[in-house]
């Protein structure tokens, strides 16, 4: 890895003290605005950190958004992540299921996913829970 300046060390800090979550460039600015990191610092940083496999950047699907997250952890290269779409938590599927889906997919339409890029969205077993419980308590009055 390239020299580190105080910022990139504050970053990587930051990102690798939270390897489940996946946060914007504005969350990850705020966070460390009292320790003096600018959000187009944590913007020119990113691109490094993905760059040299550190971080792996995620399209949210909105124009100009991404989350980013910290990867360099031998168990977060090898597995699906499953992020809930309501906390933001993300978790790894299990490789035993992560393994079959693949390959159905792989018989069923000849695709080879990468499982390393690979994040499904959805709500976490609390999350789900509660919106259950919330449209339950709706339907009652």
């Amino acid at each position: 890895m390239a020299y580190m300046t105080k910022q990139r060390r504050e970053l990587a800090a930051f990102l690798q003290d939270r390897p489940d979550q996946q946060l914007s460039a504005k969350q990850i600015a705020r966070a460390l605005e009292d320790k003096g990191v600018s959000l187009s610092a944590v913007y020119r940083n990113l691109v490094y950190l993905e760059q040299v496999g550190v971080v792996r950047r995620l399209s949210t699907g909105v124009e100009h958004e991404a989350l980013y997250q910290y990867m360099d952890v031998k168990d977060c290269k090898n597995c699906i992540h499953l992020t809930c779409t309501q906390c933001g938590q993300s978790f790894h599927m299990d490789a035993r299921l992560s393994d079959q889906m693949l390959n159905a997919v792989s018989e069923a339409d000849g695709f080879q996913i990468n499982k390393a890029k690979t994040v499904v969205f959805g709500l976490c077993r609390d999350c789900g829970e509660n919106a259950l419980s919330q449209k339950k308590k709706g339907g009652e009055e």
